[in-house]
């Protein structure tokens, strides 16, 4: 009994590890990444068989095949930035290796056409930003089309909506676009233990967020300042994916549900229902369009700024003017091909919300 304070002490670290870093992620999958790891920080081996039996997948497949001239290139697994053979045995698809297939065939002189082959609920936030830019800047090139099957979610959901085109196989579970961070308070656990834990730190936030003291609120406001950065990439690049405005998905594609197949089309999230096999053959006939990348597109960067425009009441003056250098870097960026007044519309709308706070900083200095 002397040694359990000490081994229990072990889990809330290597949980607070994996839950406070920003996850988009289904929340049941996270859960149970942590009660795996909790296990195996209690000493309790467990196979990969028996991983993936908990976490609801197999084994992750990164390697791209050819099915004629259509190539497939598997996202299935919890999603990681990197990964050993081992983790991705256990389930795990590791984002540096799946780039390398992605690449390989958009750069295949045989393929004609890219099928996204999705099977996860998502995972770590890590790379997935960049790995969607790589997505979106392959369009154009020849066709890409992601499909649901039979689960699209969280970080998943971020990379297949930079395709051409989403399909959602008939039985799938598309989006929960939403990004989140977990801490756990131990506190009340270790005053019930007699364990008084004393940090020896140098940095005045360095221990923030620990585990063994509850939250305060200006860490909350940091941690919650994370996660909104990351939610703020996430539908930034769906929007750009999918060619819509910033405030459409924020607003719509299921604000963070899961949704069923023959629903997702209605909030956007996908273009049409089909299965894996239809969707090759539709691939491999020519039957898509390779678009050009949307990102290109400059009116859900607009949106962006103007979408946006109700949070600046409660920025401070140095985001307030950042904000009002993104608004106005976004006019002289569109000036081409959107009317000069509406920009200043955008721009003045974000200065009298924001209280002239930049115009305030140059007069005080």
């Amino acid at each position: 009994m002397a040694d359990e304070p000490a081994t229990q002490h072990r889990v809330p670290r290597v949980v607070k590890a994996i839950a406070e870093s920003p996850w988009e992620i289904l929340r049941t999958t996270l859960e149970t990444i942590m009660e795996i790891v909790a296990t195996r920080d209690a000493g309790h081996e467990l196979t990969p068989d028996e991983i993936q039996a908990r976490i609801g997948s197999g084994p992750a497949v990164s390697t791209a095949s050819v099915a004629g001239v259509v190539g497939v290139v598997p996202l299935r697994g919890v999603i990681m930035p990197r990964a050993s053979l081992l983790l991705q045995s256990s389930g795990v698809v590791s984002l540096e290796d799946w780039a390398k297939e992605f690449d390989r065939m958009v750069d295949d002189p045989n393929v004609t056409g890219i099928l996204i082959d999705c099977h996860t609920p998502g995972g770590s936030t890590y790379l997935v930003t960049e790995t969607a830019a790589k997505i979106r800047a392959a369009r154009g090139t020849k066709p890409i089309v992601a499909i649901a099957n039979t689960l699209c979610c969280s970080a998943g959901y971020h990379l297949a909506s930079q395709a051409d085109e989403i399909v959602a196989s008939p039985s799938s579970l598309i989006g929960s676009i939403g990004t989140y961070m977990l801490h756990e308070d131990w506190s009340r656990f270790w005053d019930a233990a007699g364990i008084d834990p004393t940090y020896i730190y140098a940095g005045k936030y360095k221990i923030e967020g620990n585990p063994d003291q509850p939250l305060s609120e200006e860490a909350r406001e940091h941690f919650q300042e994370i996660v909104d950065d990351v939610y703020t990439q996430f539908v930034n690049d769906v929007a750009k994916g999918r060619g819509v405005r910033v405030s459409e998905v924020r607003n719509g594609y299921g604000q963070g549900r899961v949704v069923p197949a023959k629903l997702a089309a209605e909030p956007g999230s996908a273009d049409r229902a089909a299965t894996r096999a239809a969707t090759t053959a539709r691939l491999a006939k020519g039957n898509v369009t390779a678009s050009k990348a949307r990102s290109e597109e400059p009116a859900p960067a607009v949106e962006t700024a103007a979408s946006n425009v109700e949070d600046v009441v409660d920025l401070d003056e140095e985001m307030a003017g950042e904000l009002l250098a993104s608004v106005n870097a976004t006019r002289a960026d569109t000036r081409a091909v959107m009317d000069d007044h509406y920009a200043r519309q955008v721009r003045d709308g974000v200065r009298a919300l924001a209280g002239e706070t930049t115009r305030t900083s140059e007069a005080t200095t």
